[in-house]
């Protein structure tokens, strides 16, 4: 009898915990400028994300999160504090791009956390973009960053495989050089990384997932490491012993890696994650995000900087 009683109040109690973890979760919604395009976050024991299109979904809610070396993980568990809405609609000039004007309009919500950090989406008519800031003042070290990108249907996608060209035993060293390939996101090669930029067709839509505004931070791998067609992100740890190599003794070759991707320093803004989305690749191909999102140029003097013939862009 007593184990009984035992075995319903715990019964009891587990149902309670589970309908108040429940109760605690909240959702927040944000739709581009002309409406199409949308975003809902929710804000529970995990922050999760997903995207729409014209009312259709485009991502299933997807997990983002930041684990820090001293075991603590921004975007699990954590408190929200304050939420802010805001609207931008303004043109750029740019100094250097190939158009001689952008617009930049969206509307964006920034969610502030008790733990000393925000998240920032931001949803354009072109797709949906969101980074990580910290307002913190000591240093603090990231030991990885969790992006999932989980797709609402089937789908195919247009990758490009790490080509592995730099040491063998080193899986992150890579030119960046490769062709693309076409397959099914659930035929996707586990065991192989993916570089960004990559595409998405489902029917007539697509997607197009990538990064902007890198900065002292590594960039960022695709995989399909569980074999689900779920992308998953990995990035480069940190390197420890570089020596001159490769082409021409022009390369540092990482020797040695430590076990984090960064070291980060009292406050800062982390790279945009974004996807972007169209219905026709001509609208993909002349898609501004990437540029928009990067931080404005720093150089006060840029009248020697003059356009002229080059091999190559790098």
């Amino acid at each position: 009898m007593k184990r009984f009683f035992i075995t319903v109040a715990a019964t009891i109690f587990a149902v309670v915990a589970t309908s108040v973890a429940i109760a605690a979760e909240k959702s927040y919604s944000l739709t581009s400028p002309n409406g199409r395009v949308g975003a809902t976050i929710t804000v529970g024991e995990k922050l999760t994300y997903a995207v729409d299109f014209e009312g259709k979904a485009v991502l299933a809610p997807s997990q983002i999160a930041l684990h820090l070396a001293d075991g603590e993980v921004l975007g699990v568990g954590d408190r929200l504090v304050k939420t802010k809405n805001a609207s931008v609609d303004r043109v750029v000039l740019p100094q250097f791009y190939f158009r001689t004007e952008i617009a930049d309009c969206y509307n964006e919500l920034i969610l502030s956390f008790r733990e000393g950090y925000s998240l920032e989406f931001r949803a354009y008519d072109e797709g949906v973009t969101y980074r990580f800031r910290t307002s913190r003042k000591a240093d603090y070290v990231v030991e990885n960053e969790v992006a999932e990108f989980r797709f609402a249907e089937p789908a195919k996608v247009w990758i490009a495989y790490n080509n592995l060209t730099g040491e063998k035993n080193d899986r992150y060293m890579t030119s960046f050089e490769n062709t693309y390939t076409y397959t099914a996101l659930k035929d996707i090669d586990w065991r192989r990384l993916i570089f960004a930029p990559i595409v998405v067709e489902r029917n007539d839509l697509k997607l197009w997932i990538s990064e902007s505004n890198l900065e002292d931070y590594p960039g960022m791998f695709l995989s399909n490491r569980d074999g689900d067609g779920v992308l998953d992100t990995e990035f480069a740890p940190r390197p420890k012993e570089v020596e001159q190599g490769g082409y021409n003794m022009l390369q540092g070759m990482v020797k040695s890696r430590h076990d984090y991707i960064a070291e980060c320093h009292g406050s800062r803004s982390f790279p945009w994650r974004t996807v972007a989305i169209c219905s026709n690749l001509l609208r993909l191909a002349n898609n501004n995000l990437v540029w928009i999102l990067a931080d404005e140029c720093r150089l006060e003097d840029t009248s020697w900087i003059k356009p002229g013939k080059v091999a190559w862009e790098w």
